[in-house]
């Protein structure tokens, strides 16, 4: 291994067991000696690597929020080839195998409902960052679907009912088989749910258009 391999590899361990840590004790209440004996790393490498305990926190928080980034960045590239309600899909898609891949670190969803439930600087940094363009995404394929025009505040109302359906199934799947018994959340069942979602948004907006080009209808 080559001292760039094993740089690499000591960030990488450096984000796993710090992610684990502020998952289970919040940011002020993760030790940075925690945080390294984890990593097998010495105290030092966390400022050798990040600068500082916040900045590790920051690229914990950027790591568990980008996550699924590739798919969203195919997304965009094929954006020229797909119609609108293609789009939709496949955003709906994105979100979803995001929250359900089962390889997914299980402290990256602590971690994120932690810190939306209690934001601190480095979500609203992070929002900024990464957040703020996935959003934009689904503003932009909302927008194309309202027709009539829709306004600003129209727009975001619409894309934040798509991303409410999604987010429920996603911050509910541990309560959802005792809720629905029988009823299973996993990647076997992701196409069903994300045509379900697409179908149920697509048909408030085709009612919404139709309301509004035949009010009296």
């Amino acid at each position: 291994m080559t001292s760039s391999d094993s740089e690499n590899s000591t960030r990488q361990r450096l984000l796993d067991a710090a992610g684990e840590c502020f998952a289970q004790h919040g940011f002020h209440g993760a030790p940075v000696r925690e945080i390294s004996q984890r990593a097998d790393a010495n105290v030092a490498a966390i400022n050798y690597h990040f600068g500082d305990k916040y900045k590790l926190y920051e690229s914990v928080l950027l790591e568990a929020i980008n996550y699924a980034e590739d798919r969203f960045s195919a997304l965009r590239q094929q954006a020229d080839t797909l119609d609108v309600a293609q789009r939709l899909h496949g955003f709906i898609s994105s979100l979803l195998i995001g929250g359900l891949d089962p390889a997914r670190p299980e402290w990256h969803c602590k971690l994120l409902c932690m810190e939306m439930a209690d934001p601190g600087p480095a979500l609203e940094t992070l929002f900024t960052k990464s957040l703020s363009g996935r959003f934009g995404m689904l503003r932009q394929i909302v927008s194309e679907l309202l027709d009539p025009p829709a306004d600003d505040t129209e727009i975001t109302l619409h894309a934040c009912s798509v991303l409410g359906q999604t987010l429920f199934y996603l911050r509910s799947r541990q309560m959802l088989p005792k809720m629905l018994p029988g009823f299973k959340l996993d990647m076997n069942g992701l196409e069903t749910l994300t045509a379900h979602i697409a179908r149920f948004s697509l048909a408030a907006i085709e009612e919404r258009n139709r309301r509004i080009s035949r009010p009296d209808g």
